[in-house]
């Protein structure tokens, strides 16, 4: 499904980018302006979070932000006006504009990087299966990881503003039930599975606090 909207949305890029400077409407200078800083803004939170492995708290607030810095990035010259931007500002927007047909692009080499090019489409456009356990410090879910893999059993923690995965924790690709416990100096996860034997066991998670 994801193959299939991403190559639809392509080919009808390709066929208006080229009639982006007829298009009438545009916004005016002053909020031109505005549209280029709030890309450069939402560009900024999304590589420092990055770089820090970090997400905004909420499952789809960080989303939200890189949806914003893409979108206004590519498609700033259709609705904006050019003169508000400099020399570089406008050879960087004509890049972002262009960016989607890179895609095409590289779905032409082998295999492995087909397979980079949809994982991550799919992380970005699904950032969840199912949330298999959430309190106010805690959330534990079932993630798209890749084309080629299965899903994969994520736990964050949740801070005031921001929220991490938890690095090195290892889930079995099915869980039958799991139970949290609270510590003093650690956060203990409970979790039954059931083994090749058909067996229910248990296991158990420590995370420091």
């Amino acid at each position: 499904m994801i193959f299939v909207v991403s190559i639809l949305f392509l080919i009808l890029y390709a066929f208006k980018i080229k009639d982006w400077k007829k298009n009438d409407y545009r916004l005016n200078p002053k909020l031109s302006i505005y549209l280029k800083y709030l890309h450069y803004f939402t560009i900024t939170i999304t590589i420092v979070l990055l770089i820090l492995e970090l997400q905004i708290r909420g499952i789809w607030t960080g989303r939200i932000v890189t949806f914003i810095a893409l979108l206004s990035g590519i498609f700033y010259n259709l609705f904006a006006q050019k003169s508000v931007l400099n020399k570089l500002e406008k050879t960087y927007f004509s890049f972002l504009s262009i960016l989607p047909l890179i895609f095409p692009l590289l779905l032409l080499i082998p295999f492995l990087v087909v397979v980079i090019v949809f994982s991550i489409i799919g992380r970005t456009i699904s950032p969840f299966e199912k949330i298999c356990y959430e309190d106010k410090n805690l959330r534990i879910q079932t993630s798209f990881v890749g084309v080629m893999a299965p899903p994969k059993i994520l736990v964050y923690k949740k801070g005031l503003f921001f929220e991490k995965e938890v690095e090195d924790l290892y889930f079995p690709e099915e869980i039958d039930s799991l139970k949290v416990d609270y510590k003093k100096d650690s956060i203990y996860i409970h979790y039954w599975e059931t083994n090749y034997d058909n067996q229910v066991v248990k296991s158990e998670i420590k995370i420091p606090q």
